[in-house]
């Protein structure tokens, strides 16, 4: 029993069986520059010719719609945390804003009214 076992994904047996059917490779040259035996790529030759091409296309849709799925997820995570940095950002503006209107009531008025008397006397003295 061979325990080293190379597994081989659907796409790369799609990629060796094309190699051999359009480029014209030989099956036994396939066979070495990749490390498997012969007899499984005219397995997997048979198998593909049995299946129709529906299902091979079905099979990749679904990878396709997996990962797209996937980039979804994070283009989500990533909006939510911009809408919480933009949220975030807005309620420091406006604490910033009550802050300096505060700081605005707080000021003493007398600082005119000390001028206007100032210009008061001056025209009396005169």
């Amino acid at each position: 029993m061979d325990l080293n076992r190379k597994r081989v994904t659907q796409s790369q047996k799609f990629n060796i069986l094309t190699a051999h059917i359009e480029k014209g490779t030989p099956i036994s040259e396939l066979a070495r520059l990749h490390g498997i035996s012969p007899v499984t790529i005219y397995q997997w030759k048979r198998n593909m010719a049995d299946k129709p091409k529906d299902e091979l296309e079905i099979a990749e849709v679904l990878k396709e719609l997996n990962q797209l799925r996937k980039d979804k997820d994070k283009l989500l995570k990533a909006l939510g945390e911009a809408q919480i940095d933009n949220q975030c950002l807005k309620d420091i503006n406006e604490f910033l804003k009550k802050k300096s209107e505060s700081k605005l009531l707080k000021q003493p008025k007398n600082s005119s009214k000390k001028k206007k008397a100032s210009t008061r006397k001056r025209k009396s003295v005169d």
